[in-house]
């Protein structure tokens, strides 16, 4: 079977959504399936990968202010892309400007699937200043993709939630279990200060500022800790004159090895969105054996089996109001638990959330009504 991965917003250096089509599309290939992604930059490149993987490059339109993210508009060359290759299954992860097609792939025979990253609601509040016609205009919008399309995949329960009842199905992400393991963590030693950690992308609806707050906090009550920032995007330059003489590194764009590292050697990670539709990085931080502190709205309780908007604290982690004092609350309390329990737990949690479950979820999606052959 061949499988078409269609997304936009994607660079070489981006997170979250690249990694998700990144590891799904390694379930694809170990399954033996034809894997093609497709995605745009700034000029036509078609490359064959190592493992198979026939990677596409079409002419993008730049996203102003977006740190490099292009957009694909025009139909007609991702249409003839699309016939060249005819695929089996078309996995779309752009529910904008690449919806249409969806109803394009049906209609040819098609097996399709729209993934959708994102809650529009939120999305639109944080860059919008009425919320309530944001929170009108997005439920049009899912609604009317719900309708159009038929089931989505999405990978939170909170995530679904804006959709009509049965049109988003639950698949939760990932971690690699192996690559963001305790055993990265260095020997133990004389603890001279908590080494606090924030993963993602330094943009305005990431809420990364909320990171030096609880930083800003901890410090002013007499606690003594540092920050380091893994990541980058457009407020990188803003955060770092906030953070003058405060202890705080900014490291931007890391490898996954480094990261690895990073997160096994932190003691507390902070993740400051409060609309996350899962958490990446705060699952890997868990499979690192590092305790997270996140905000009771999103996603992010989920992985930590906490129902969402409320305050609460498990030794892998704690559900706080995404306010500094609060945050900072979080993170007292958790470094007061036993290292090595709070480490086990937050470990325990992240084996729920092996990559092959997602990727054995989308094969499925994917050979709907066909042979579970693959390719030859």
């Amino acid at each position: 079977m061949r499988i078409v991965q269609l997304a936009n917003l994607v660079t070489p250096d981006s997170g979250g959504l690249r990694r998700v089509i990144e590891e799904l599309g390694a379930g694809y290939v170990a399954a033996g399936h034809d894997r093609v992604v497709v995605t745009p930059g700034p000029q036509p490149s078609e490359t064959v990968e190592s493992d198979g993987t026939l990677r596409i490059t079409l002419p993008g339109v730049p996203v102003p202010a977006s740190g490099g993210y292009r957009l694909l508009l025009g139909r007609k060359a991702v249409a003839t892309t699309l016939t060249t290759l005819r695929p089996d299954a078309l996995e779309v992860s752009d529910r904008f400007s690449l919806a249409w097609t969806i109803p394009w792939a049906s209609e040819r025979g098609i097996t399709t699937t729209m993934l959708v990253h994102e809650r529009l609601d939120h999305t639109l509040s944080t860059f919008g200043r009425i919320r309530t016609l944001s929170d009108r205009i997005a439920r049009f919008a899912d609604r009317r993709l719900g309708r159009t399309i038929g089931e989505v995949v999405v990978p939170s329960r909170f995530a679904a939630l804006p959709f009509p009842a049965g049109a988003a199905r639950v698949v939760p992400w990932g971690v690699d279990l192996d690559r963001f393991h305790p055993r990265l963590r260095e020997p133990s030693r004389p603890r001279d200060r908590i080494r606090l950690i924030m993963i993602g992308r330094l943009s305005r609806e990431k809420h990364p500022e909320l990171a030096l707050q609880t930083l800003r906090e901890l410090l002013s009550q007499g606690t003594d800790c540092h920050l380091d920032v893994l990541g980058d995007g457009p407020q990188r330059v803003t955060l770092q004159r906030a953070a003058r003489g405060l202890p705080v590194r900014f490291l931007g764009h890391l490898s996954h090895e480094q990261v690895a590292h990073h997160l096994a050697a932190a003691d507390v990670a902070l993740a400051p969105c409060p609309a996350e539709t899962f958490g990446l990085a705060a699952l890997e931080a868990l499979a690192s054996g590092t305790p997270i502190v996140v905000p009771t709205s999103g996603a992010l309780p989920e992985l930590l089996g906490l129902p969402a908007g409320r305050s609460a604290l498990t030794p892998a982690g704690a559900a706080a109001s995404p306010q500094r004092f609060a945050f900072a609350f979080a993170v007292r309390r958790l470094v007061a638990i036993d290292e090595a329990t709070r480490r086990e737990a937050a470990r325990r949690r992240a084996l729920s959330y092996p990559w092959s479950r997602a990727q054995e979820a989308l094969l499925a999606q994917h050979t709907r009504g066909r042979s579970l052959t693959p390719a030859a």
